[in-house]
């Protein structure tokens, strides 16, 4: 219709332009062309799925259209962002809000901008929010939408967005991908190697979708949620709908999700398991519960086949290469043979008593002969070629207590681990005669080894001194190449088949993950801590699950073909065992109380590289820190010595102001606003009260027994009463207006031992981190009634807390369960968002002023910075 109007338009001014002068007829010349242009631009202006606020021009009949895809999301936000080739910066480029419609292949559509974008470039698609009209991607349209509160986000180079077109999809799958690579992105980009790695963490999402002979970025950007739910690797088709729920309540998967595929409660104690050729059955020692055989051709779900009791206590096994037998390593029993040709119905073949306690054990190429670890017994040697009558060979007593043993390929050595004797290495070509050729002392307690696929390093599992590598190339006499503390009790150990990477089974901390491409200079890639004791641990063969012999909680599989932990910025050993650390106003100082290490200021000006400016030895046992105001000075919670005062306005050379001893054990310190007075929270003896006027000589003010164990204490905004974390007296109430004469409020029993508590800013509510209880939200408008809210059980012991600048989430040092992040907007009502594994015990945390790092103090690793806006 406007086409029509505006050339009638046109007739009329032709005809009307007889007898004008020239200036006129430019006149309409002009206004001719003006509505020339508008007859195109209404022809072209015909709608789309969007429109841009900047950058490019308006959609087109033939734009190209991306989708937004949880189900389809319709009405969600869409920023396209151009990452900068030289720091992986983000520049917003346009803003789209996806399509909404009556059906859903019309639903979540969006321009991608193709016609604009650089093909050399990479982009991310951010996609916010929405409602999900498919929730449970069936490819119906649902009755009623489902609110996404979330992200999901792509990574591309602009050519691929170029050739997929229309297929383009921002998807769960996509997201998985970012978050894997967003430390790279922030931190370390480098475009050309950034496609290699987005292929690689594509490979651990999904298979190969478009069936082009490999997995890469292309397989994440066409998953289509509907049609390619079982093209999701083991992990992801798993833990598949609780991604797609975390999104929608607008978590972060990597934050939330377990790496753990199943689980199977043995019923004893796991010490030791191997696993089938063909990975679909797990053959556990289990104890004094004997041989378990598991089905596990479904990881998420393992069902026990049979078992047989062994009568002894099961402590390692192999098994035939044929899978038709297992022998077992049974303690005081000695050598166990089974028949499990039916793994429902194992029968015993025959036994022979090593005599000693045999725990663990191999067999020779051949599997002619059984080489056990008999602990004070030292390794025996046993023909099993008549498995219904074995016969001892030889033996030879290593001096110590052999734990483990391995075979050379050649099978003319044995590499024994042998206690606090180390590794001791026994030439077994005569097995009726083995000799000692070489050993080492590990200086720890050697449980267990393996050795290099070229036989040149052996690899020991060195209980309290973590893992030791050694180089065995001259057998007779082995050398040190390199050492990891994992700070547990390191009891087995075994290799990728690449030879890059050692799984650890530390007792404490689960499976350890040890990078050793360089033997002189291994470094922790991650953890996975598994709840219970790890003793033992086989991969799968193509190296992407682990399965661990967990003691206490039987046979735990975990998912480890990605092993970083990609949310850690930095990290500091203080080599002391931190319990506290808190931040100077600049932030770029972190005071550190190490325990007998005394005070520890450290440079976090670059998070990623923490270095130590200075320290001070307080002889005590430093617990707690706190700061003046001016950031001149350090108070130290020093345990038994009481309160120690620190000159810091040299930070490379602090030196003592005073100190008072409080009689007590201190443990955290609390400062007045007009930096006068420290509240003390003195374990046993309570709140401390100390005049600090003059810090050359502090005064005691007064004191009030709080009958608990006083860890914790802050302060209301007018300074008038004390909150203390009162162990298993829960929280006291004190009224301090008069520091002389402190006098009891009231008292919450919050059921579990407080340990640390922090207040909101309006002072009406304590959250108070509760040892075994969690997070327990109070409360206190009424400081003479407190009244509890809610709680969450965080799962481990809870020392300290403390709260986001707006109040909406509380950040929970959970002792061996890391970093919890609770969505406390709904005090009523909390609810985890997320949570940080640290591989060690976390005491305690401080918060960067502007909330986007967390630095925890881990007793065991010093302190680790986590990076809090990684997924925003």
């Amino acid at each position: 219709m406007n086409f029509i109007i505006y050339l009638g338009s046109f007739r009329y001014i032709i005809e009307n332009l007889k007898g004008y002068d020239m200036k006129k007829i430019h006149y309409f010349t002009v206004s001719f062309t003006m509505m020339m242009a508008l007859v195109f631009v209404g022809c072209s202006s015909s709608g789309g799925s969007s429109s841009s606020s900047s950058g490019g021009g308006s959609s087109s009949s033939n734009t190209l259209e991306g989708t937004a895809e949880l189900g389809n999301l319709a009405n969600a936000q869409v920023k396209i962002f151009e990452i900068d080739d030289n720091n992986g910066s983000l520049g917003l480029k346009w803003s789209e809000t996806t399509s909404d419609s009556s059906t859903l292949d019309k639903i979540g559509k969006f321009n991608l901008h193709e016609s604009e974008l650089d093909p050399d470039k990479f982009y991310l698609y951010k996609v916010i929010g929405g409602k999900d009209w498919d929730a449970d991607d069936d490819g119906v349209k649902d009755a009623n939408y489902t609110e996404n509160n979330g992200t999901i986000r792509a990574i591309v180079k602009g050519n691929d967005v170029i050739d997929i077109g229309n297929n383009f999809k921002v998807t769960m799958a996509s997201e998985l991908v970012y978050e894997k690579i967003a430390h790279t992105l922030k931190y370390q980009f480098d475009k050309t190697t950034f496609q290699t790695l987005l292929n690689q963490k594509a490979a651990l999402v999904v298979k190969d979708i478009d069936s082009n002979s490999g997995v890469d970025n292309r397989d994440i950007i066409t998953f289509d949620p509907v049609n390619n739910k079982n093209d999701l690797t083991e992990l992801y088709k798993i833990k598949r709908d609780k991604i797609l729920q975390l999104i929608h309540q607008g978590k972060i998967p990597f934050l939330n999700i377990s790496s753990q595929l199943g689980a199977y409660d043995t019923a004893g104690s796991a010490f030791d398991l191997t696993i089938s050729s063909d990975g679909t059955k797990a053959y556990v020692a289990d104890y004094d519960n004997g041989l378990i055989i598991i089905d596990i051709s479904d990881p998420a779900n393992p069902v026990k086949l049979g078992s047989y009791d062994t009568a002894g206590y099961a402590f390692g096994l192999t098994i035939s290469s044929d899978g038709t037998k297992a022998y077992v390593a049974d303690d005081n029993n000695g050598l166990v043979i089974i028949d499990i040709s039916d793994p429902k119905n194992p029968v015993k073949l025959g036994a022979y008593d090593t005599t000693g306690s045999a725990l663990s054990l191999t067999l020779s190429s051949d599997e002619k002969k059984a080489y056990v670890a008999d602990k004070a017994n030292g390794l025996v040697i046993i023909d099993i070629s008549d498995p219904a009558n074995p016969v001892k060979i030889g033996s030879y007593d290593t001096a110590g207590n052999t734990g483990g043993v391995i075979l050379s390929n050649d099978d003319t050595k044995a590499y024994v681990a042998d206690g606090d004797n180390g590794l001791v290495i026994i030439d077994i070509s005569d097995p009726a005669n083995p000799v000692k050729i070489g050993s080492y002392d590990t200086a720890g307690n050697a449980d267990s080894l393996t050795l290099s696929n070229d036989g040149t390093k052996a690899y020991v599992a060195d209980f309290n001194n973590g893992l030791v590598v050694l180089d065995v190339s001259d057998p007779t006499n082995p050398s040190r190449l390199g050492a990891y503390d994992t700070t547990g009790y390191a009891f087995s150990i075994t290799l990728s088949s690449d030879g890059t990477k050692a799984y650890v089974a530390d007792n404490t901390n689960g499976l350890v993950v040890i990078d050793i491409s360089d033997p002189a200079n291994l470094s922790k890639l991650s953890f996975y801590n598994t709840a219970g004791a790890a003793h033992g641990l086989v991969l799968s063969s193509d190296n992407t699950k682990a399965y661990v012999a967990d003691s206490r909680n039987g046979l735990v599989v975990i998912d480890i073909s990605d092993p970083k932990n990609p949310a850690k910025l930095g990290a500091y050993d203080t080599a002391g065992f931190t319990y506290s650390l808190t931040l100077s106003s600049d932030g770029t100082k972190a005071y550190v109380a190490d325990a007998n290490n005394g005070l520890l200021i450290i440079d976090i000006s670059d998070p990623t590289n923490p270095v130590r400016l200075g320290f001070y030895d307080t002889v005590g046992y430093a617990q707690g820190v706190t700061l003046s105001s001016d950031g001149t000075k350090a108070y130290v919670a020093d345990a038994n010595n009481g309160l120690v005062i620190i000159d810091i306005s040299d930070p490379k050379n602090p030196t003592k102001l005073g100190s008072y001893d409080t009689a007590g054990n201190t443990w955290n310190i609390c400062l007045s606003s007009d930096g006068t007075k420290a509240y003390v929270a003195d374990l046993n003896n309570g709140l401390v009260i100390i005049d600090i006027s003059d810090p050359t000589n502090p005064v005691r003010l007064g004191a009030y027994d709080t009958t608990g164990y006083a860890f914790s204490i802050t302060l209301s905004n007018d300074g008038t009463k004390a909150y203390v974390a009162d162990h298993s007296n829960g929280l006291v109430v004190i009224d301090v207006s008069d520091p002389t004469n402190p006098v009891k409020l009231s008292s919450y029993d919050t059921a579990g031992y407080a340990r640390g508590i922090t207040l909101s800013s309006d002072g009406t509510k304590a959250y108070v981190a509760d040892s075994g209880n969690g997070l327990v939200v109070i409360d206190v408008s009424d400081p003479t009634n407190p009244v509890k809210l809610s709680s969450y059980d965080t799962d481990g012991d809870a020392w300290g807390v403390s709260l986001s600048s707006d109040g909406t989430k509380a950040y929970v040092a959970d002792y061996d369960n890391g970093l919890i992040i609770i969505d406390v907007s709904d005090s009523t009502n909390p609810v985890k968002f997320g949570s940080y594994d640290i591989s060690g015990y976390a005491y305690g945390l401080a918060l960067s002023s502007d909330g986007t790092k967390a630095y925890v103090a881990d007793a065991q690793n010093g302190f680790i910075v986590i990076d809090l806006t990684l997924y925003n």
